[in-house]
């Protein structure tokens, strides 16, 4: 079951109904729902949850319970959690010890086990079961914000990729002759001892060098300067769409997750000025490469698929447990932000309540909830690291040995079996490259779908004149006045 997480302070329990009509089919995301449910700053009650459900053809039940019945609930189930908070109940098991574990999506924090005992002292006795009516609409998955829709228009862009495309180009040419350098020396200069070529060979592969250098350096100027551009662009668009937001906005979200949301617009920046753009002719150079090798030594070349093959897998193992760690992470390094920079604007009435000792044991136990899912997501890429390297260097010995016995069996030369390892290098460290490039990309669904809160949030209408008011006297007249908070409420 997807967790969906909440947006807004007080939305929870529009996020728990999300997820169990996505389990049953009916895929919606919060944005949708906040347009047809109105929820104040209060959050919802457990009988406007249910006129939400019943909007969506989902039929409730409440009831009320004690743990050692939660079994009974048909799930997924919405619980009432803290007197102040909805969660999902997904699926309850039995561990290899025999403990009884429930799994709770929670919209604020992401997924996770607990305990029975653990949950007793969070759970209030309240549940809602939803099960689909006969009306019940299944829907595919809601279109996710590109990020075109996120960026706009960007001047110069189309004239900056051309330029480093064009240095980039020059770039892999002398990549790609590097190997046959080695190879000539090896095969060439070494076995025959000519020294007069060797010196020719040196200086021109020294004037190759700088050449390459050179280059290098204006490709890296022009990366800095178009990334520079992009980021003033982006972020002047972006910052002016956020101030023209209804204070309604603001009031439903905590100081800290509109900063963070903000900030997810620098990893988005980064990604695709520096990784994406270095990246581009990753792809054709690995062709090349692989064409190489393949003119070397075909079976040589089947090892490499094969250790290509195997990081594949591992990426893909590895994705969402690093998935789901990042974005649980960014929810919590925003919780203890917002309770950081709140403390700070407000210290002025905490010294005079005395309040200072509370808000630092609050602020201590947020700040421990994100080093302990920094550390759960440091294990995960420690273990990645280990079995990329494990593969590395099986791959490398594996060449070491069929290469020398090619080389016995006068299959291949010493300097053809240096060329090949050079090549093989360039050809899994291009493609690698472009394999963690698409996971970064897919991880950047994750910053896209937080900024996109900002971008796609409809912005108040601007004034289109001014006018002098200073001759108006001021009075305002009130008659027949309601007000409530959302629908639903008095």
């Amino acid at each position: 079951m997807k967790t969906i997480l909440q947006t807004e302070s007080s939305e929870c329990g529009l996020a728990c109904i999300a997820m169990v009509a996505a389990h049953h089919g009916h895929q919606t995301d919060l944005a949708e729902l906040r347009r047809r449910f109105s929820i104040s700053l209060k959050g919802a009650t457990l009988n406007q949850l249910m006129r939400h459900a019943a909007s969506l053809h989902l039929s409730s039940r409440p009831l009320r319970l004690e743990l050692e019945h939660l079994e009974q609930l048909q799930l997924p189930a919405i619980l009432h959690w803290n007197l102040n908070h909805f969660v999902v109940l997904s699926a309850i098991r039995r561990d290899l010890r025999g403990n009884v574990l429930a799994t709770i999506h929670d919209p604020a924090t992401g997924a996770r086990d607990y305990s029975m005992p653990e949950l007793s002292r969070h759970f209030t006795g309240v549940a809602l079961e939803l099960s689909p009516t006969a009306e019940f609409e299944e829907k595919k998955a809601v279109r996710k914000v590109s990020l075109t829709e996120l960026t706009g228009k960007v001047i110069g862009l189309r004239w900056a990729i051309a330029k480093v495309i064009m240095l980039a180009v020059a770039l892999e040419v002398f990549a790609l002759a590097s190997p046959l350098f080695n190879q000539f020396v090896i095969d060439e200069v070494v076995v025959n001892g000519d020294r007069e070529l060797l010196k020719v060979l040196v200086l021109c592969f020294a004037l190759m060098l700088v050449t390459q250098s050179a280059i290098s350096l204006a490709r890296s100027w022009v990366l800095m300067r178009w990334g520079t551009d992009v980021a003033l662009q982006w972020s002047t668009r972006v910052f002016t769409h956020l101030i023209r937001l209804p204070v309604s906005y603001f009031e439903k979200r905590h100081l800290g997750d509109v900063v963070s949301r903000f900030g997810s617009m620098n990893a988005i920046q980064t990604t695709l000025t520096s990784l994406f753009v270095e990246s581009m002719l990753d792809g054709l150079m690995a062709l090349l490469a692989f064409g190489m090798m393949l003119a070397y030594s075909p079976k040589l070349t089947c090892i490499v698929l094969g250790g290509l093959a195997a990081y594949i897998a591992l990426r893909a193992l590895a994705y969402h447990p690093l998935r789901a760690a990042s974005q649980e992470r960014l929810v919590l390094s925003a919780k203890e932000n917002s309770h950081f920079l709140e403390t700070v604007r407000a210290i002025v009435p905490l010294k005079l309540f005395g309040r200072e000792v509370e808000r630092r044991a609050r602020w201590l136990n947020l700040k421990q909830d994100v080093v302990n899912r920094d550390i759960q997501t440091q294990k995960l890429g420690i273990l990645f690291k280990l079995g990329s390297s494990t593969l590395s260097s099986g791959q490398a010995l594996l060449l070491f040995y069929v290469g020398a016995l090619l080389v016995m069996d006068n299959a291949l030369t010493i300097g053809m079996l240096m060329a090949f390892t050079s090549y093989s290098t360039t050809f899994t460290g291009r493609v690698f490259g472009l394999v963690d490039l698409y996971i970064d990309v897919k991880m950047l669904g994750m910053h896209a779908e937080r900024l996109a809160d900002i971008v796609k949030e409809p912005a108040e209408p601007e004034d289109a004149f001014e006018a002098d008011v200073s001759r108006i006297a001021p009075a305002i007249t009130l008659r027949n006045v309601r007000f409530r908070y959302a629908e639903g409420e008095p």
